[in-house]
């Protein structure tokens, strides 16, 4: 019977020891980016409309954008957002211009599940886009159409080239004179491509955007794993100039990750849910294997390419020695519309890897602000924050801080055959029959070593957990605060009617020491923020006897 196999003990203790003095690298902002799918600002439902709702008066806006939804996302200071534009059928020249002029966009999509084609408007282009990054102080980052490589190329030129051109003057016709400067473009790569197909696309697009502005950084999109990107890069290295066009064009490599599709929102059930958490514990050893790749093409790497006097652009732009995994796409649940407590338990943990690849992740993206991991929703003039918002603005401590290591016993799941090797997308499956741990933590100390930030995510639906926490190089805490996020129920969710059913609770924390014990609430997280003084100073060497 359900939750009958689940523990062993009825008592569930714990024990987490947080060592300073093994550094796994800096957590980049990057990690907490998100991407803002373009068809969600036009369905006008109560759970995608909202963020853009126009400027024809009816409803208070800034700049066409709702002004709760802006000031929701400011407080997350989200590091970077993915214009999501449905290649290969998104056109960005039909987004730019007057409005009342831009032709409709056919997404045949629906097809794929058994509905018909939609058509979407393209109120929201490249430069509403770009403003509403500017009102949050994200970086943007453009998703190119991997069919239309030439094209994309022309967007580069919209964006970032300041000059008398014919795209750079209809950028400053549209009343941006000055370029965007956009940084980040991913030449996206959806299911049915080939890789080597899309490696030829990409070194069409890249090697033509890199002349005209060098400093952007170019991602390279995965959908096949490691095996899908082997031969990708395998074709760029065939490139007749390879400084011109081969591995050297690539800055990162992306890859995408769902850990559950159209699963049910509110009515899963317990085995549903302790399911999705095994998902979720295979991402290391994914992540594992597409590291190695990247690895060892980054060998082949040369400061990218050399004009006729031989002075290597790489002094206008310098490259990173080694390529880094840009996770272009993750998500709990791909499909969500209701955005409940679990996803948050669920992307507590995935965040939580994020930490411990923090030397090798350059930057994540959540699918996205409204559906899936949804951030923010809203409902005619209601705006209301979800658990996962609550998650990304608990864990923002822990940007720039470098990740230490944690070693943690505690109980274990028993997962039965089967389970825990189904609802992926875009990934590999995971190891089966393994146990899975009641809980999952991450931890960092700032740059001074005078705070070290703690998070403890109970993933057991009933029992709390006692957890004996130790820290290991650190001064005695001298104060501190605690936040925790909890709910009555699993499945509870916010929305407009009640916006703070689920939301955190911060209190002073004091520890008498660097031992001490808590205890964790049933499917619940908390970050533990404890200030401890100074780094402690190494012993002072002594002389040795005369």
């Amino acid at each position: 019977m359900e939750n009958e196999r689940r523990l062993r003990l009825s008592i569930n203790k714990a024990k987490i020891s947080v060592d300073l003095n093994r550094r796994l690298g800096v957590i980049s902002p990057n990690l907490y980016g998100s991407t803002w799918d373009w068809r969600d600002s036009v369905r006008g439902d109560a759970v995608h409309g909202g963020i853009w709702v126009g400027d024809d008066g009816t409803i208070p806006h800034i700049d066409g954008f709702h002004p709760g939804v802006i000031a929701a996302l400011k407080e997350l200071s989200l590091p970077v957002i993915q214009f999501f534009p449905q290649s290969p059928f998104y056109n960005w020249e039909d987004g730019v211009g007057p409005r009342e002029k831009r032709p409709r966009l056919l997404l045949p999509w629906g097809r794929v599940r058994g509905h018909e084609p939609v058509e979407i408007s393209n109120d929201v282009g490249t430069d509403e886009f770009i403003r509403f990054c500017r009102l949050l102080g994200a970086e943007p980052l453009l998703d190119t159409n991997e069919n239309d490589p030439l094209g994309s190329k022309n967007w580069v030129e919209y964006c970032n080239y300041d000059g008398g051109t014919k795209y750079a003057r209809l950028r400053a016709e549209h009343g941006h004179p000055e370029p965007y400067k956009v940084k980040y473009w991913h030449v996206y790569a959806w299911g049915d491509m080939e890789p080597d197909a899309h490696a030829r696309d990409f070194r069409k697009f890249a090697a033509a955007a890199r002349l005209i502005d060098p400093s952007i950084e170019m991602i390279g999109s995965a959908v096949g794993g490691s095996k899908w990107v082997k031969a990708f890069f395998e074709t760029l290295d065939r490139a007749f100039t390879p400084v011109m066009g081969g591995i050297s064009l690539v800055d990162h490599m992306a890859y995408m990750h769902y850990f559950g599709v159209l699963m049910k929102d509110v009515d899963f059930t317990d085995d549903d849910y302790y399911r999705l958490l095994r998902n979720t514990e295979g991402l290391d050893d994914r992540l594992r294997e597409y590291d190695a790749t990247l690895r060892f093409y980054s060998q082949d790497r040369q400061p990218w390419a050399h004009n006729w006097l031989q002075e290597p652009y790489s002094k206008q732009a310098p490259q990173a020695s080694e390529m880094k995994i840009v996770i272009s796409e993750w998500a709990v649940n791909w499909a969500s519309r209701i955005c409940t407590m679990r996803d948050a338990i669920a992307a507590a943990g995935i965040l939580d890897t994020f930490h411990r690849w923090a030397d090798r992740i350059h930057m994540a993206l959540s699918y996205n602000l409204t559906g899936g991991q949804a951030l923010v929703q809203t409902h005619a003039d209601k705006v209301w924050v979800t658990p996962t918002y609550h998650l990304f603005n608990m864990y923002k401590p822990h940007r720039n801080n470098e990740s230490v290591e944690i070693e943690m016993e505690c109980e274990s799941f028993e997962v039965g055959q089967g389970e825990g090797n189904s609802d992926f997308f875009g990934s590999l499956s995971v190891a089966r029959d393994q146990p899975l741990s009641c809980l999952t933590s991450s931890a960092s100390v700032n740059a001074a070593g005078s705070e070290v930030i703690l998070s403890v995510t109970n993933r057991h639906l009933t029992d709390e957990i006692e957890a004996q926490i130790a820290l290991e190089g650190a001064n005695k805490p001298v104060s501190g605060t605690l936040t925790l996020l909890a709910a009555k129920e699993i499945r509870d969710y916010n929305d407009g009617e009640n916006p703070d059913r689920v939301r955190p609770q911060t209190e002073d924390f004091e520890p008498q020491d660097c031992r001490f014990s808590l205890n964790f609430p049933p499917h619940s997280i908390t970050v533990i923020r404890l200030n401890i003084g100074p780094a402690p100073l190494p012993p002072p060497e002594t002389s040795p006897a005369s």
